[in-house]
C-alpha cells in the first residue's frame, strides 16, 4: 500500500511538472514566476520527506527517488560519506530489519519551505522546517525537530525537472533522534592529581 501511494504521489507531482513545462511559453512572467515557486517548494518537501524516510514499507521507494531522480551525483556522494542516506542494497535491508525488529515507524511533517534568495535564480537554496515523529508499536515515541537548507536547482534545460544539488544542516539526530555512538570507545581514564 505504502509502495502504491509513494509511487502514485510521484506520478502526481511529474504530472504537474509535465504541465507545467507545456503551458510555460503561454504564461505570463507573474505566472512563470508563480508556477516555478509552487514547483520548486513541491519538490523541496517531496525531497525532505525521502531523505527523512525510515520506514521500512517505504524507504526503498524514497531512496530509489532520491538516488535515481532527484540528487545529483555530488550530493549523494555528500549524504552517502555522511551517512545520512543509506547506500541501496544490503544497508536498505539492514534499515528494513531494525525498524521492523524495533516495529519503528516514522512520519515527516514539513512544516515550512522558505527561499533564502530569489526563487527566479537558476540555483535556489531553501530553509526547510519540520518534525519527524518517530512512532513505536504505532505510538509516539519522540517527535524530532529538523531544520536544513537544501539547494535546488531548475533551469530551462531541465524541463520542469528540478534536482537538489547540496542539502545542509541535516544529522543523524534528525532521523533516529540520537547522536551515534562512537565506534571505539577510549579505555584510557583521566588520573586525578594527588591520587
Amino acid at each position: 500500500m505504502a509502495i502504491l501511494k509513494s509511487f502514485s504521489l510521484f506520478g502526481i507531482f511529474l504530472s504537474s511538472m509535465l504541465a507545467t513545462t507545456l503551458l510555460f511559453g503561454c504564461q505570463s512572467p507573474e505566472q512563470q514566476a508563480k508556477e516555478r515557486t509552487e514547483t520548486m517548494k513541491k519538490f523541496a518537501v517531496m525531497v525532505t520527506k525521502h531523505l527523512l524516510d525510515r520506514d521500512p514499507e517505504s524507504i526503498s521507494e524514497s531512496t530509489t527517488f532520491l538516488r535515481g531522480q532527484e540528487l545529483t551525483d555530488d550530493c549523494i556522494a555528500k549524504l552517502a560519506k555522511q551517512e545520512v542516506i543509506p547506500n541501496a542494497g544490503l544497508d536498505i535491508l539492514k534499515e528494513k530489519a531494525l525498524a521492523e525488529e524495533e516495529k519503528r515507524r516514522n512520519v515527516v511533517e514539513v512544516l515550512s519551505v522558505d527561499p533564502l534568495i530569489p526563487i527566479d535564480k537558476s540555483t535556489t537554496p531553501f530553509k526547510i522546517s519540520g518534525k519527524n515523529t518517530i512512532k513505536i508499536e504505532g505510538k509516539p515515541d519522540k517527535v524530532i525537530p529538523f531544520s536544513l537548507t537544501m539547494h535546488c536547482t531548475l533551469t530551462p534545460e531541465m524541463q520542469g525537472y528540478p534536482r537538489c544539488s547540496d542539502v545542509i544542516g541535516l544529522t543523524h539526530e534528525d532521523i533516529y533522534g540520537q547522536a551515534t555512538e562512537p565506534k571505539f570507545k577510549s579505555t584510557k581514564t583521566k588520573k586525578r592529581r594527588g591520587h
